[in-house]
């Protein structure tokens, strides 16, 4: 009598399983880190791209400013517009950038706005402390293991 073999063995099915099951943790896995990677790239270009939106609306400002009041390394004051037209700066006509906590803050007339978050430190450097024609701004903005520093340089627009 011959004995003819319908399906398999006990070992084989449980084999089959856990190559499987490996198979498919493999595969998990890979998807897992891909999706780390994704969520943390995505950070950095969100990070970067408020900075370079900020730096841009900074640099834009100082162009149409009269004049740089009070120039100070960590904070910038401009003489933005000349409202009433009597060729002097009242407070409404002010605007000052400085940093509060990790947000950097446009304010004018009393009344600020984030530009950016995460920031580490806001420099500011003039091509003279007394009546200043040229500003250097620098940004540097941190979040986890990500440091970006971006760079606007601007001009005075009446200088």
């Amino acid at each position: 009598m011959s004995r003819i073999s319908k399906g398999f063995t006990l070992v084989e099915v449980l084999l089959a399983s856990l190559l499987s099951g490996l198979l498919i943790v493999l595969v998990i896995s890979a998807y897992l880190a891909g999706a780390r990677l994704f969520e943390n790239e995505l950070s950095q270009s969100d990070l970067f791209w408020s900075g370079q939106q900020a730096a841009e609306t900074m640099a834009a400002r100082i162009r149409e400013s009269q004049a740089a009041t009070d120039p100070q390394s960590d904070r910038l004051t401009l003489w933005w517009r000349d409202l009433d037209n009597d060729a002097s700066a009242e407070a409404d006509e002010l605007l000052t950038y400085s940093v509060s906590g990790e947000s950097l803050l446009e304010t004018t007339g009393g009344t600020g706005r984030g530009l950016a978050r995460a920031v580490h430190s806001l420099v500011f450097s003039y091509d003279g402390l007394t009546d200043p024609k040229l500003v250097t701004a620098t940004l540097t903005l941190s979040s986890e293991s990500t440091v970006i520093t971006i760079e606007s340089v601007a001009r005075i627009r009446n200088q």
